[in-house]
Formats: C-alpha cells, structure tokens, sequence
C-alpha cells in the first residue's frame, strides 16, 4: 500500500484502533464497529490492510498493557482476532461452517491459554477460577437454604464437565459480531444475506460427534484423568450439536417456506422447535439424520457445507 494511500485512509485506521479500544467499555460494538471497518479497508486495499489492521490492534493493545496490565491488555484480543480470522473468510466469500468452526476453535484455545497464563501469575488455574464463577453463578440463581445448596453441590459435576463451553460461547458470540459487522459494511452491494434454510452441516461435523462420544463414555469409564477428559468430551459434544441443530432448524424453516405459513404460525413453530431442542436435542437429531437424508435435496456436491457472505 502506498504512502499516499495510507495517508488518505488515516481517519479509517484510526477508526479502526478507536474500535479496537472501544472493546473496554462496550465489547459489542467495538467488535461489530471493528470488523465493519476492517472490511472497508480490505474491500479497498486488499490483504495489505489485514497487516496494517494487526499491527494496529497490536499497538492499542500494548498501549493498554502498559498503562493498565495485562488484564486490560488482552481485554480486547477475543473481538479484535475474530474479525482478523473471520472477515478475510467473507472477503474471499469462504466463510463456510467449516471456516466458522475452526475461527471459534481457534480463539477459544487462544482466550484459554491467555487467561491460563493470566490465572498461573495469580498461582491459581483457569478450570478452578472457571468453574467457581460458574458455582457462584448457580447459588446466586437458586438462592439461600439448604435444599438450594443441596440442589447447587448436585449439579457442581455438570458444572465441572462443561465449564470449557463458557469459552466456547464467548467465541461463538464475538465471531457472530464480526460477521454482522462485516456483512453490514457491504450491504450497500445488495448482498444477499445468509439463509438458515440453506445451511448445510459438512461431513466431518459427524466425525467430530462420534470422537466426542467416545471421549464421553471413555470419561465416564473412570480411567485415570477422566476428570481432565470429560470436560474436553462435553464441551466438544455441546459444540458440534450446535451445528446438527443449525441443521435441524435448516430443514424446519425450508418446510415452513414451502408450507406459505403465515408469520404468526412461524413464529410459534421457531419456538416450539427451540423448545423442543433445548429439553429433547429433537432439532440436532433430525440435523444429524438430515446429514444422509437430504430432506431438502440440496446440491451438496463435494463441498457439502454452505458458503456465506
């Protein structure tokens, strides 16, 4: 990129590490704000701008971590990677499931080993500080008495088994503001937007299921280091369903569009499938069933994912 190119575009750079910063006081929209920007620059000036746009987030972030600490410093690391990972996917139009899943793999192991180093400087371990919060949490939605207590040291195994999906979902979260954000930014270029009834789970989705659940049962065989197994088993058990019941949700909404249902009956059908998935996984079983159905008769060809703007 050019001297003169770079000088002219300083207000948008300058946005961008104004995004970045934003992150400590509204994450949200520093993340959305951040990515929006980063794909103006990138629809502009290419992969060029990627570099510029890291090394200024860096800066921000070293800035931060010297006024501030470490804490501060890694604060906006989550948002500021997600966009960097997932707006050049929307860019070069590859921002299939595939390329989603492994942006919030990617970050997730990343926010862990941060707060890791983090909770190791304080001579304590991210699991521990993780799954006390997540303890707190519960007695504070149950309340005070000894049933609430004895309900709450019930559920402490769930608690342990799952405290990695808190990461999972924080990742989920900032990578979905990306796309909203970088997807807004060209909207103006009558880009359609993504369809739910379109979605289409990838073959290797199903692999990752079947390791899950034979990392569960090995778990919860109680062989030596089940305790550090199972939570790696459910968290990943938890993710990957999450793209089955996409799947599921996929093949209610093309149904709902077939049928010429008016809004209001959408609306209560959307909702007894949320419902029927968050007490039975019905949705992630007929996505994972849908995988070799094609209740849609989609054409999967050999990509058999859906790409995204």
């Amino acid at each position: 990129m050019g001297a003169s190119a770079l000088k002219g575009n300083a207000a948008w750079y300058i946005g961008l590490a104004f995004a970045a910063a934003m992150t400590l006081w509204s994450s949200v929209l520093g993340a959305v704000f951040f990515a929006g920007i980063l794909r103006i620059q990138v629809e502009s000036f290419g992969s060029r701008a990627l570099a510029i746009a890291a090394a200024i987030s860096a800066a921000i972030m070293v800035a931060l971590g010297v006024a501030y600490g470490a804490p501060t410093a890694l604060a906006p690391l989550t948002p500021v990677v997600c966009g960097l990972c997932l707006v050049p996917c929307m860019w070069r139009h590859r921002a299939d499931v595939t390329a989603v899943f492994l942006t919030i793999a990617f970050v997730t192991v990343l926010g862990l080993a941060c707060d890791e180093v983090l909770a190791f400087m304080q001579g304590t371990d991210i699991a521990t500080v993780t799954f006390q919060a997540l303890m707190d949490s519960i007695a504070i939605a149950l309340g005070t008495g000894i049933e609430a207590e004895m309900l709450a040291s019930s559920m402490e195994p769930v608690a342990w088994a799952f405290w990695p999906l808190v990461y999972v979902a924080n990742a989920a979260l900032y990578v979905m503001l990306a796309a909203i954000g970088s997807f807004l930014a060209v909207s103006r270029k009558d880009t359609p937007a993504p369809q739910i009834d379109r979605f289409d789970a990838p073959m290797w989705a199903v692999g990752v299921l079947a390791l899950a659940v034979l990392g569960l049962g090995v778990a919860l065989s109680g062989i030596a280091g089940a305790e550090y197994v199972l939570p790696l088993a459910a968290t990943v058990l938890m993710s990957v369903r999450f793209i089955f019941a996409l799947q599921g949700f996929g093949v209610l909404c093309a149904l709902l569009n077939r049928s010429r249902m008016g809004c209001a009956t959408r609306i209560m059908a959307i909702f007894l499938g949320i419902w029927f998935e968050t007490m039975f996984l019905v949705m992630s079983i007929v996505g994972l069933i849908d995988v070799w159905a094609n209740f849609r008769k989609l054409n999967r060809g050999g990509a058999h994912s859906e790409q995204d703007e």
